[in-house]
């Protein structure tokens, strides 16, 4: 006999959103997955999110990771254990359960620390993004970035360093952050 769990989520429902708790199956539903969240961003998406979506019955948290404590029938086994993260909604939950044929979610290897995994998706594709908007919208081969100590700001800075053709000019707010960026990014 399956057991039972207790899920805590946010969502928007009665004109607001608020924490709810669930009992939920502790197995998988055929050809899904169950996740027990690790790890939820916080970021201007949810932001935006927060402020605009009054969906009812929309739940927030737009990225995060955990790990697959349960497979549904039709789903292979082997994924049970493994890290995993993605964009799809839904993360400010203790568990999370997705459809393995409609949710694509990136398995992460075993050593990944799951602390830095939560905006494995968000971020990287704003930073390809952004620096590509600046190769092909500007004549200049620097730019400006503020919030530069920001986890989106060091990708950024990552990115550049290794393409080698843009230089950023980066706006802190704190000595400590000047160093490190110094430091770490030159």
């Amino acid at each position: 006999m399956e057991g039972q769990l207790e899920n805590v989520y946010v969502v928007f429902e009665g004109g607001k959103f608020i924490t709810k708790t669930e009992a939920i199956s502790s197995q998988a539903a055929p050809g899904h997955v169950l996740v027990k969240v690790a790890y939820s961003t916080c970021n201007p998406y949810d932001t935006l999110c927060f402020q605009l979506q009054k969906e009812e019955g929309f739940r927030l948290g737009a990225e995060g990771c955990g790990t697959i404590i349960s497979v549904g029938e039709g789903v292979d086994s082997s994924l049970l254990g493994k890290k995993v993260a993605n964009f799809l909604g839904g993360w400010w939950s203790k568990y999370r359960s997705f459809d393995t044929k409609k949710a694509h979610f990136m398995i992460l290897e075993d050593s990944q620390d799951l602390t830095k995994c939560a905006s494995a998706c968000i971020n990287p594709l704003t930073t390809i993004g952004m620096v590509q908007a600046v190769r092909d919208h500007s004549d200049s081969k620097a730019f400006i970035t503020d919030a530069s100590a920001s986890s989106l700001n060091k990708q950024i800075l990552l990115k550049i360093k290794a393409d080698g053709d843009l230089k950023c000019i980066n706006i802190v707010r704190r000595e400590e952050h000047a160093k490190f960026l110094r430091e770490v990014y030159g």
